[in-house]
C-alpha cells in the first residue's frame, strides 16, 4: 500500500515536469530562432545598403539616403534581435556589430560629403573603407547566427542531460525507498525477497540509463501490482524522454533549414544585385530559386507598361521555355494565381489544387488557373513584386506536394521576392540609362560629323605631304587615300609590310588619316613602331578636334561681337530717320555688301506668321 501511494505521488511529477520540459524548450527555440532571423534580415539590409551605395557613386540616385535608410533599418532589426537574445556573449556580439554599423553608417555620410565636394580621392578612399567595413559586418552577422545555432543546441543538450539527472535522481530515491519497503517487509513474508530483488535489479538499470528495464509480472499481490506500475511509469518515461528527443531533433532540422533558406535567400539577393541586363537576371533568378528551394517550377512575370497583362520573362525547364516561346502571358486581375497577386498586391496560395479550402490553413484562399503544360503541379504560390507603389509582377513557384509551403518558407520567398523586385528595377533603370546615353552619343557624333563636313568645305587644302625634299599641301585631288581608304577602327594596317595607313579618328567619327611609306630598303613596320605611329595619330585627333572646337568658338565671339556693334550704332540714337540711315550703313559695312536697302513699309501687317519673316 505505501508502494503504491508513492508511486501515485511521482506520477503528477513526472507529468508536471514533462509540461514543463516542452514549454521550456520551446520557449528557447523560438525566440533564438526570431533573434535570428531578425539578424539575416539586418545581413539582407546590409548589402543593400551597399549596392544603394555603388548606385549613388554611379550617379543612378541623387543622394545616399537609401543607404543610409537601409542602415538604419539594419540597426533597428540588430537592435530588436539584441533584445531578444538571452546569450550575454551573443548581446555583446550583436553591440560590437551595432559599432561597427555606426562607423559604416558615418562613412556613408563621409562618401556623400567628399563626393559633394568633388574629391574623388577621398571618394574612392571611404567606398575602400565602407565596402571592407559592410563585408565585416556581414561575417560577423553570419558568425552570430552560427554560434546562435550552436548555442541553442548546447541548450538543449544539456537541459536534456539535467532532466535525465533529475529523473534519475527520483528513480533513485524512489529506488531506495523500494528496497527499504522491500527489507521491512522480508520479516513478514519471505517469499517477496525473490521478487523485490528482481525489482530492485531492474530499478538500478533504469538508473543506469536501460530504458528497456522491465520487472516480469507474475501473480496478483501487492508487489505484482507495484511491478505494473513501476513498468507503467518506465514505458511513460521513455516515450517522454523519445518525445522531447524527437522534438529536439525536428526543431534542429527545422533551424538548420532555416538557416539554409536564409542564406539561398541572400544569394539569390546578391546575384540578382550583381546583373543588370533584365533577361539574364530573369533567368538567372528563376533557375537559382529553382534549384536551392527544390520546386517543381519557376516563373517570373513582369507587368507590361499598360498594367493589363502579366508577361513570362523567364520559366524554368522545359515548360519555361514553351510558354517563353509563346509569349505566355496572365491578365491581371484575371482567374490566375499571377493575375491575382498583382491586382492584389499580396501572395495568393494555393497549397493543395485539389481542395476548395486548405484543412490545416483555413485562411488560404484557393484561386488557381490550370497550365496543361504543367500536369505535375499539387501547390501554387505567387509573390508580388513590388518596388515603392508599384507593382512590377510576379514570381510564381510550385511544387509537386500538396501542403508544401510553410509560413516561413513563405516568408523567405517574399524576401526573396522583395529583392528580386529591387533588381529588376535597378536593372529597368540602367537599361533605359544606357538607351539615352545611346542616343546622345549618336546625337553628338551626328553633330561632330557635320561640324567637320563643314570645315573641310571651306579649306581648299585637305592636307599635306611629306618627303625629304620638304612639305607640299594637298589639292581635292591628291594621289595620299582618303578617310575612305582606312578602316573604322583603332590599330594601324599595313598594305605591303613598308606602307602602313592609320585613320584620324575623332569622338568615333574618321575625319582623315595618315599614309607613311618606309624606304625600300627600311624592312617592315614593327609593332612598336605601329604602336607609336598610332599614339600620334590619336594626339593629332584629339588636337585637331581642340582646334576645331577653337575656331567655332572664335567664330561665334566674332558673330556675337558685330551683332552686338551693329545694334549698339542703331540704338545711339531715337530718330527714326537717323535710324534707318544707321542701320543701313552699319549692315552693308559688318557683312561687306554692295548696297543695302532699309525702308518702312507703307501699311504695317500684322502679325506675321513665323514662315514669313526674313533676315
Amino acid at each position: 500500500v505505501i508502494l503504491v501511494a508513492l508511486i501515485a505521488l511521482l506520477a503528477p511529477l513526472i507529468l508536471t515536469t514533462r509540461t514543463f520540459i516542452v514549454g521550456r524548450l520551446h520557449e528557447i527555440t523560438q525566440v533564438e530562432g526570431r533573434a535570428n532571423r531578425l539578424l539575416l534580415l539586418a545581413s539582407t539590409r546590409v548589402e543593400s545598403s551597399r549596392v544603394n551605395l555603388l548606385r549613388y557613386l554611379q550617379d543612378y540616385a541623387p543622394s545616399a539616403y537609401e543607404a543610409l535608410d537601409d542602415v538604419e533599418q539594419a540597426s533597428q532589426l540588430l537592435t530588436e534581435a539584441q533584445s531578444l537574445t538571452t546569450s550575454p556573449a551573443q548581446k555583446e556580439a550583436i553591440g560590437t556589430v551595432l559599432i561597427a554599423l555606426d562607423e559604416y553608417k558615418g562613412l556613408i555620410q563621409e562618401i556623400e560629403d567628399a563626393r559633394s565636394a568633388g574629391q574623388e580621392q577621398q571618394t574612392s578612399r571611404l567606398l575602400f573603407q565602407a565596402s571592407r567595413l559592410g563585408n565585416d559586418i556581414g561575417s560577423r552577422i553570419e558568425q552570430i547566427v552560427a554560434n546562435s545555432e550552436r548555442g541553442v543546441a548546447e541548450a538543449n543538450r544539456q537541459f536534456l542531460a539535467r532532466l535525465q539527472n533529475r529523473m534519475l535522481f527520483v528513480l533513485v530515491i524512489y529506488g531506495l525507498i523500494l528496497v527499504l519497503s522491500l527489507v521491512l517487509s522480508i520479516v513478514v513474508e519471505r517469499s517477496i525477497t525473490r521478487p523485490i530483488a528482481e525489482l530492485t535489479e531492474r530499478a538500478d538499470a533504469f538508473r543506469r540509463g536501460d530504458l528497456d528495464a522491465t520487472v516480469p509480472v507474475v501473480g496478483s499481490d501487492e508487489l505484482t501490482l507495484l511491478a505494473k506500475t513501476f513498468n507503467e511509469m518506465i514505458a511513460q518515461i521513455r516515450d517522454l524522454i523519445g518525445n522531447l528527443e524527437r522534438r529536439v531533433a525536428e526543431r534542429t532540422q527545422d533551424l538548420a533549414d532555416r538557416a539554409v533558406q536564409m542564406a539561398t535567400a541572400a544569394e539569390v539577393g546578391r546575384a540578382a544585385a550583381s546583373i543588370l541586363d533584365p533577361d539574364t537576371l530573369a533567368h538567372r533568378v528563376v533557375d537559382l530559386v529553382q534549384e536551392r528551394f527544390g520546386l517543381y517550377y519557376v516563373g517570373l512575370f513582369l507587368t507590361d507598361p499598360e498594367g493589363e497583362y502579366a508577361l513570362l520573362q523567364a520559366g524554368s525547364g522545359a515548360a519555361g521555355q514553351a510558354m517563353e516561346a509563346q509569349g505566355y502571358r496572365l491578365q491581371v486581375g484575371g482567374d490566375s494565381m499571377v493575375g491575382q497577386a498583382c491586382a492584389l498586391r499580396r501572395p495568393r496560395i494555393a497549397l493543395n489544387v485539389g481542395q476548395a479550402v486548405s484543412e490545416d490553413r483555413p485562411d488560404v484562399e484557393i484561386i488557381r488557373f490550370d497550365n496543361p503544360l504543367l500536369p505535375e503541379t499539387q501547390a501554387e504560390l505567387a509573390l508580388p513584386l513590388i518596388v515603392g507603389d508599384r507593382v512590377l509582377g510576379a514570381l510564381d513557384v510550385q511544387a509537386t506536394q500538396p501542403d508544401a509551403f510553410a509560413e516561413d518558407q513563405i516568408e523567405v520567398l517574399q524576401l526573396v521576392a522583395d529583392q528580386v523586385a529591387v533588381a529588376v528595377q535597378n536593372a529597368r533603370l540602367f537599361d533605359e540609362i544606357e538607351t539615352m546615353l545611346q542616343a546622345e552619343r549618336q546625337m553628338y557624333g551626328q553633330i561632330s560629323r557635320e561640324a567637320w563636313t563643314r570645315l573641310i568645305r571651306r579649306y581648299p587644302v585637305r592636307g599635306y605631304y611629306g618627303d625629304d625634299r620638304g612639305i607640299v599641301p594637298l589639292g581635292s585631288d591628291g594621289s595620299p587615300p582618303g578617310p575612305d581608304a582606312a578602316p573604322h577602327r583603332p590599330d594601324a594596317e599595313t598594305e605591303d609590310g613598308s606602307v602602313v595607313a592609320v585613320p584620324i579618328v575623332v569622338r568615333d567619327q574618321v575625319i582623315g588619316v595618315i599614309d607613311a611609306r618606309k624606304p625600300p630598303d627600311g624592312g617592315e613596320w614593327t609593332e612598336r613602331e605601329a604602336a607609336l605611329l598610332e599614339m600620334l595619330v590619336g594626339q593629332l585627333g584629339a588636337a585637331l578636334d581642340s582646334a576645331r572646337l577653337y575656331e567655332d568658338t572664335q567664330r561665334r565671339a566674332a558673330r556675337d561681337r558685330l551683332l552686338s556693334e551693329v545694334a549698339s550704332r542703331v540704338r545711339e540714337t531715337l530718330d527714326i530717320e537717323t535710324v534707318l540711315r544707321t542701320a543701313a550703313v552699319e549692315i552693308r559695312r559688318a557683312l561687306e555688301l554692295p548696297e543695302v536697302v532699309v525702308r518702312l513699309a507703307e501699311q504695317p501687317p500684322e502679325t506675321p506668321a513665323e514662315g514669313d519673316r526674313h533676315a
